[in-house]
């Protein structure tokens, strides 16, 4: 350090070239800094003042420019204006088809704001936007499904699950949607993923069983099928839609000792269950086992007396029997009078007792029209005119 005097002869330290040097690029790096400190901020002002104006365009190039401050992004404002920012474009339809990720940026946004802010101070004002948005993705998904543009509509409903995950809300009801969205526009894996959802949140469990066995059945994934109706079953032993759907695998492979086999098992661990009494009986039906296949429509219906399916077939096989039973009546040569009139006079109770179990199943949906004829017919043929002509 050097030395000099001052006119009153105090001495005066200077620096060296090399201290000078030191000290003059210190002092531009803190101006450089500060420089680039004071854009970055009006780039966060600037945005929040195009988005109040509506120039939601201008409001995202402001934004985007401003990530690259450190300073910007550790505040929780930055990350609220740009959640708001890019809602708006989602908001805009021309805009979000302009820029088709708008809804992923607004989310990722809010969701680094509920990080940063641990204080809340804007909550309320972040959950209106949120659910601006479910409101815009759910008229979105309306319209797609309308058009039966189902691949959109999944995805859409999806939109709104991520919406309400931002907010910590498990938003069941639409992953049900997407995953029928998706399933019906055979995006398998991604219905299958989200039925899997349905079923781990007990939301919509018996249809997200059905929409899963029914993907694997038609890729003729049968081991699968199974499995899931196995699984299904278990929780609920009672529904004879899942027993018909696994029987219904081993029929389509006309493996009816198969499907017995399975159902007798059932009937000895749950003797009470009439679903499977009845879906045994729809197995021996098909091995035109008529014998067996009404003793177990009776074990149903001994079980449930109303069991509308279980009285509907068996109205339907005793039906069938008189049929044939008047073909054969037919058959008889007319000269044997004594004989046809015998024989006739043996199908008038056949009929009447197939019309006995229709009745059941009447009183429960008596605006069946298919029932009605059967009733109007069984009774004329079992010779009660009066009430064939009840049912019109």
């Amino acid at each position: 350090m050097n030395c000099i005097k001052n006119k009153n002869g105090k001495k005066i330290e200077t620096l060296k070239p090399n201290q000078m040097n030191m000290r003059k690029a210190m002092m531009v790096a803190l101006i450089m800094a500060t420089g680039w400190m004071a854009q970055a901020q009006p780039k966060v002002t600037s945005a929040y003042n195009a988005n109040k104006e509506g120039k939601f365009e201008d409001a995202k190039q402001y934004i985007d420019e401003a990530m690259t401050d450190p300073k910007a992004t550790e505040k929780e404002k930055y990350w609220r204006y740009r959640g708001n920012i890019y809602a708006n474009l989602v908001k805009d339809s021309v805009l979000f088809a302009k820029y088709p990720d708008a809804l992923n940026s607004s989310l990722a946004a809010f969701s680094k704001y509920f990080e940063i802010d641990k204080r809340k101070d804007y909550i309320k004002e972040v959950a209106t936007e949120l659910d601006m948005l479910k409101a815009v993705m759910g008229q979105n998904a309306e319209k797609s499904y309308k058009i039966n543009n189902l691949s959109a509509a999944g995805d859409q409903f999806k939109s709104i699950v991520e919406i309400s995950g931002v907010l910590g809300v498990i938003d069941t009801v639409f992953i049900f949607n997407s995953a029928f969205c998706y399933h019906k526009a055979g995006r398998t894996d991604d219905a299958i993923v989200n039925y899997k959802k349905c079923i781990g949140y007990k939301y919509n469990v018996r249809d997200s069983y059905l929409g899963i066995s029914d993907i694997y059945i038609s890729q003729g994934k049968k081991a699968e099928a199974v499995e899931i109706l196995t699984q299904a079953r278990q929780q609920y032993p009672k529904d004879a839609e899942f027993l018909r759907s696994e029987v219904n695998i081993y029929i389509d492979d006309k493996d009816y000792a198969k499907a017995q086999g399975v159902l007798k098992a059932l009937t000895e661990s749950d003797p009470k269950n009439e679903s499977v009494w009845f879906v045994l009986g729809v197995t021996y039906e098909k091995e035109n086992n008529t014998a067996d296949a009404e003793k177990a429509y009776l074990n149903a219906l001994n079980i449930k007396a109303d069991y509308f399916d279980a009285a509907y077939n068996l109205g339907a096989l005793y039906y069938n029997q008189a049929q044939e039973k008047g073909k054969v009546c037919d058959a008889i040569p007319p000269r044997e009078t004594a004989k046809f009139d015998a024989c006739k006079t043996e199908l008038k109770p056949m009929y009447l007792k197939a019309a006995g179990y229709f009745e059941i199943c009447f009183k429960q949906d008596s605006n069946d029209a298919q029932l009605k004829q059967a009733l109007k017919e069984t009774y004329l043929k079992g010779g009660d005119r009066e009430k064939s002509n009840m049912y019109k």
